[in-house]
């Protein structure tokens, strides 16, 4: 297989149309426009593939010294804990990310319409929408975008295809038998490197 045309580094396995050869993923992804790629099968049919990779994030050591970003970061997660409640913890970390691609479609990527597949996907959207709203009022959307790519990060880190991530955030963040929010506990970012 030959080098991607565009870095010369990775392999290029994408045919590109713009580029007259094969790319790579990751150049695929970092040059995809409309303008140069109207018929190519890596655009979304309502306009570009979003590349969550490139959403801000806290890196895990900050993460570990930062309460401030700890509690922005446990807002969402305590609006996730309550909403997978709601649903008698039946939601899995997938729906968890789509959810999480919805709200950064609106903070990040600056869609002003969203549509949501599914109805239990539109009551996640706008639950942890309204925990954000009113638990995050003061930040801007950078910031807003910023947590929300932090805990995206961390669902797609724990997770192993199930409820991984949701099982874990349920051990910090939310307390069934007395049905409140507790503070995280200093052990926790310990284990926010696992």
């Amino acid at each position: 297989m030959s080098k991607c045309l565009l870095c010369h580094g990775r392999k290029g396995k994408r045919k590109c149309l713009f580029a007259g050869g094969l790319i790579c993923s990751g150049c695929c992804g970092d040059t995809r426009t409309k303008e140069r790629c109207g018929d190519c099968s890596f655009l979304a049919k309502e306009g570009l593939i979003r590349n969550y990779g490139k959403v801000p994030c806290v890196p895990l050591d900050e993460m570990a010294r930062s309460l401030q970003w700890q509690r922005r970061t446990e807002t969402i997660e305590a609006a996730v804990s309550r909403f997978d409640r709601q649903e008698n913890r039946t939601i899995t970390d997938r729906q968890v990310s789509s959810i999480l691609e919805l709200l950064l479609n609106t903070y990040f990527f600056n869609d002003t319409t969203v549509t949501c597949q599914t109805e239990r996907e539109q009551k996640g959207f706008t639950l942890i929408g309204e925990a954000i709203r009113e638990e995050l009022a003061d930040l801007d959307r950078l910031d807003i975008a910023t947590a929300l790519g932090t805990v995206y990060r961390s669902v797609r880190r724990r997770t192993a295809g199930k409820r991984e991530y949701l099982d874990f955030i349920r051990q910090f963040v939310y307390d069934d038998k007395e049905r409140n929010f507790r503070p995280l506990p200093e052990s926790f970012s310990n284990n926010l490197t696992r």
